[in-house]
């Protein structure tokens, strides 16, 4: 796993220690889809989880965010997992989804997805922050 890895956490605040005890620093956090999007454009992140926003609010950051860089990593968080949930958050893009409780373990697993996924991932992001 990629410490240097930069994350965006949308609406889940809970997750940051989780992050901070695996060694991952780079850490922004925005409470909604909105701000979300606002601090994507602004700069390159190599993955977003996402904790339970709105349904059509989460259906729209997901494609906004996949629009403007259709590599992009979304790990979508759940309190409750259902198989409706399941199929709806990989038919709108995510590629992971954990369930509580967010563990270290479950989140070193799904950046490990990630790495495996996306090995010059960091290399992409140097070119995307240049242009």
């Amino acid at each position: 796993m990629d410490n240097n890895i930069k994350i965006l956490l949308v609406n889940c605040d809970d997750l940051e220690p989780v992050l901070n005890s695996i060694n991952l620093k780079e850490i922004t956090k925005t409470k909604n889809g909105k701000d979300a999007i606002k601090q994507f454009v602004e700069q390159p992140f190599s993955v977003t989880f996402v904790h339970e926003l709105p349904a059509e609010e989460e259906q729209a950051l997901i494609s906004s965010m996949l629009e403007i860089n259709p590599s992009h990593y979304v790990v979508i968080l759940t309190d409750h997992i259902n198989p409706e949930k399941l199929k709806s958050f990989m038919q709108n893009g995510a590629h992971g989804i954990l369930s509580q409780p967010f563990t270290a373990h479950k989140i070193k697993l799904e950046l490990d997805k990630y790495d495996l996924f996306y090995p010059d991932a960091s290399e992409d992001e140097d070119e995307r922050k240049a242009s």
